[in-house]
């Protein structure tokens, strides 16, 4: 049914904490560890989150994300979230079911989501294509379609980036393939705000490159080398 659910676990947080000094001692947790190789950074963060001093064992007024959890939307905040926010739960029907809910929702939404939870997002397409989640490239790659635009330094990602615009606009699945060296958890990519993956799925209608590279060999399908028309590479893909 295409339905997804994200989990943001988070840690209480001891009540003498100030902010600043929290934040700064994770963000150094997490510098540490972006640098290690993959495989280790898992071991990583998990002892850095044993050892985190700030990390309370029992409830507090104060909630925030651990040392071993990142995400970039939480990134601009400047305030613990306040646990009487969440707590106690309570719950709420929806759909014919109850469900536990946060003590106060709104207060959640209103200040902590960055974003004006009512308004419905633009980023859904229309003729009733989901483009919101990740995982459906295997649902577009059956029914639909969908361009893997590989992409191996920033310069090439911000050519690409009307194509990718265009297709999604019509209902492409257009995913940023990420080969840009030293480029750290698709920071890059993210910095653009765009759908990117470290994988390539071979069985995709459409990869997009900007030179003839090792990088396009593999896929099984139609391959395009982008030269900056965006508008014939549109046509191409759309068909049109």
């Amino acid at each position: 049914k295409r339905i997804t659910i994200d989990y943001f676990p988070m840690d209480h947080i001891k009540e003498y904490t100030d902010f600043k000094t929290y934040w700064d001692y994770r963000s150094s947790v997490r510098a540490r560890g972006d640098v290690l190789p993959r495989e280790e950074q898992g071991e990583f963060f998990r002892k850095a989150e044993a050892e985190n001093p700030y990390r309370s064992d029992v409830q507090t007024s104060k909630l925030f994300l651990g040392v071993d959890l990142t995400r970039r939307w939480f990134e601009a905040y400047n305030a613990f979230l306040p646990s009487d926010f969440i707590f106690p739960l309570q719950r709420l029907p929806f759909e014919d079911t109850e469900f536990w809910c946060p003590a106060d929702p709104e207060g959640v939404l209103n200040n902590f989501m960055q974003v004006d939870y009512e308004q419905y997002p633009g980023e859904f397409a229309t003729y009733n294509l989901p483009t919101h989640e990740e995982r459906y490239d295997i649902w577009f790659r059956e029914y639909g379609k969908k361009a893997e635009l590989i992409v191996t330094s920033e310069e090439e990602l911000k050519t690409m980036l009307p194509l990718y615009n265009d297709l999604r606009d019509n209902n492409v699945f257009a995913l940023f393939i990420s080969r840009i060296p030293g480029d750290v958890w698709g920071s890059i990519p993210d910095k653009y705000e765009v759908r990117w993956s470290a994988y390539r799925d071979f069985r995709s209608q459409y990869a997009v490159a900007m030179s003839e590279s090792a990088y396009l060999k593999d896929y099984k399908n139609e391959k395009i080398i982008f030269e900056g028309n965006t508008k014939e590479a549109l046509d191409r893909i759309c068909d049109k």
